[in-house]
């Protein structure tokens, strides 16, 4: 079974635990489709970043891609006076699908709920930046990450209304691995 990672980052100091929020979305269900998830990661002291993990629970219904869909939010407010403890970088939110553990990958398609499945060819263990771009000209990074599993596998949360969206990959010999 395949698990989705999302790795939280942070950029300021690591003297002390973050705690950093967030609220899912989708089509899968917390805790029915996937191990229930909290809302909340920890940043340990000393470390620059934490993982948010979807593990797709087995199930009798044959069904088709689900999503998940993870954005970043600010902690409750506990006084007015205390400064937020962290800023939403870019990008704030993500997502991942979900398929049947015994059917095909999907292909790359528009999904039932408006996200975008981006898959191509990849070798293992190459790093890359995927990047998208409304006019082929000007391109804005989404991730870094390394192929797996021979296929490069996005799931594009900020398509939903889109004219035209393209896609590219590019090396990323110095992807972050922290």
């Amino acid at each position: 079974m395949n698990t989705a990672t999302f790795k939280v980052r942070r950029t300021d100091g690591t003297n002390s635990d973050l705690s950093v929020y967030y609220a899912i979305s989708g089509t899968a269900s917390n805790g029915v489709d996937y191990e229930t998830l909290a809302g909340v990661v920890t940043i340990p002291a000393g470390q620059r970043s934490a993982l948010i993990v979807i593990v797709p629970l087995d199930d009798v219904f044959v069904r088709p891609v689900e999503t998940v869909i993870l954005k970043l939010q600010m902690p409750p407010a506990t006084t007015s006076a205390t400064p937020p403890p962290y800023r939403i970088g870019s990008p704030g939110k993500a997502a991942a699908i979900i398929v049947e553990n015994d059917g095909p990958r999907p292909p790359c398609r528009l999904l039932p709920d408006g996200l975008f499945h981006v898959c191509q060819p990849g070798t293992n263990g190459f790093p890359y930046r995927l990047e998208a771009s409304g006019d082929l000209l000007n391109w804005s990074p989404l991730c870094t990450n390394i192929v797996t599993d021979g296929a490069v596998h996005f799931v594009d949360p900020d398509a939903t209304g889109a004219t035209f969206r393209y896609y590219r990959t590019v090396s990323e010999p110095n992807a972050p691995t922290d």
